[in-house]
């Protein structure tokens, strides 16, 4: 009988430690943070998610006040800072904790982070194009739409922004030249459309909804959202998805570590086109925007 109980008691401690270390145990991972602004309340934020349906290119730039750096470390501290880091590296703890769409870029290297300009390839962007992706945000990634702080608040913000990144700043960016929008017509969708067959097919696929395989960035691993530029009518494109948006982003490219370059060398061989040589270059460039439009019509909803 004493053997009998003393055999029940070992079967029941070994039934305890098998339960005890088998069944799922409270996760001890701390609570992850809001994923949003911290103090988005007082910055009476409303509709900050990108409006991809409007023009980067079209956003109303009204004059610069004088730099208030104050008012601009504050507001990125409780804006910004919880994804570009609080030294602009872009290393926040949201950045950290979540999968986000695309890596927030580190504003301490803006000729590498920096993806949306007017300026030429390699050159750092305007004032007025920083002050426009605040506005704007930039569709599908965690970089949301400030249009609705004041236009004084976020001039703050541009002027902090460029004092992060040092002296990339100190000459005055040259602006890149955009020929004058041609007449569509069908010689210049068929020009368009070999030349998007040619170049863009492998990164953008033949529909515009991503190529395979896929393109990342060559830094974070992250797949770039631009991919699939015509996706629900071109409202995901980062810079825009107007005709004159697409002409800017064939001219000017992304930042040094997209796959996305400036496609000016090839619209343009020769430094000193010859008229003939221009017309040409136009007819490649405005007919691979234009190409690019049927793309984007074909999947607007």
């Amino acid at each position: 009988m004493t053997r009998i109980l003393i055999l029940l008691a070992i079967l029941l401690a070994v039934g305890f430690v098998v339960w005890r270390f088998a069944a799922p145990q409270p996760s001890q991972e701390p609570a992850r943070p809001w994923p949003g602004p911290a103090n988005i309340s007082e910055l009476t934020i409303k509709g900050v998610l990108p409006d991809g349906s409007t023009s980067w290119n079209e956003i109303e730039v009204p004059p610069s006040p004088p730099p208030a750096l104050e008012r601009g470390k504050d507001l990125f501290a409780k804006a910004c800072a919880a994804c570009h880091g609080a030294e602009g590296k872009g290393d926040g703890i949201l950045t950290k904790n979540y999968d986000l769409n695309s890596i927030p870029a580190n504003l301490t290297k803006p000729l590498q982070s920096i993806k949306i300009r007017s300026t030429a390839s390699g050159a750092v962007p305007t004032d007025a194009d920083l002050f426009r992706t605040l506005t704007r945000g930039l569709p599908n990634t965690a970089m949301w739409s400030y249009r609705a702080l004041p236009a004084e608040d976020r001039w703050s913000l541009v002027h902090y922004v460029k004092s992060l990144g040092g002296d990339a700043y100190k000459s005055a960016p040259k602006v890149a030249n955009i020929p004058a929008k041609l007449e569509k017509n069908a010689g210049l969708l068929e020009t368009g459309g070999t030349l998007y067959r040619n170049v863009c097919l492998n990164c953008h696929g033949a529909e515009g909804l991503g190529g395979n395989p896929p393109i990342y960035d060559s830094e974070s691993g992250k797949q770039f959202p631009g991919l699939k530029f015509a996706q629900d009518g071109g409202k995901l494109m980062l810079g825009g998805s107007s005709d004159d948006d697409i002409a800017r982003t064939l001219m000017t490219g992304f930042h040094s570590r997209s796959p996305m370059r400036s496609f000016q060398p090839y619209f343009y061989p020769h430094e000193a086109p010859t008229p003939s040589q221009k017309i040409e270059g136009d007819r490649k460039l405005w007919g691979t925007v234009f190409y690019s439009r049927e793309l984007i019509n074909a999947q607007a909803k």
